[in-house]
């Protein structure tokens, strides 16, 4: 059986939360937050939902919009 990855759960420093916030004000996709602030993309996202912070993007965000068939 293979052994499972013991997670560390790493705080956030506030020098990392103000960071955090200023790369979400640029419009960087999360996975690029993600790598920058060396976290997983889910961290992103559960931090950003329990400050009330948008990522931006939703659903469907860069879908073509459709043509006029006529």
């Amino acid at each position: 059986m293979a052994s499972k990855k013991k997670r560390s759960l790493k705080s956030w420093t506030e020098v990392e939360l103000k960071r955090f916030r200023d790369l979400v004000k640029t419009g960087i996709p999360t996975t690029k937050i993600a790598k920058t602030l060396k976290r997983t993309a889910a961290s992103i996202r559960s931090k950003a939902q329990k400050y009330g912070i948008s990522l931006g993007g939703g659903r469907g965000g860069n879908r073509r919009k459709a043509r006029g068939r006529g």
